[in-house]
């Protein structure tokens, strides 16, 4: 379903991706691409430090670069 919505996005675009793994300081996100996008935890985080989300959950992000782009 998200993949095919990557082959039109461009960087500044809002994808949907799925999570695939959450650490001390990052959530994965799979958007289709090679690699997963890496976001801060702090973004997915409420008032009281709990995480938010969980592997499996679909989330809409903001798509900033690939790494193709920039390095």
């Amino acid at each position: 379903m998200f993949e095919e919505s990557l082959r039109t996005v461009k960087p500044g675009g809002v994808v949907k991706g799925r999570v695939v793994g959450v650490t001390a300081t990052h959530v994965l996100i799979d958007v289709g691409y090679k690699s997963e996008g890496q976001i801060p935890i702090q973004e997915f985080t409420d008032r009281q430090g709990n995480v938010q989300v969980k592997v499996g959950d679909d989330v809409d992000v903001y798509f900033d670069s690939s790494e193709s782009e920039g390095g």
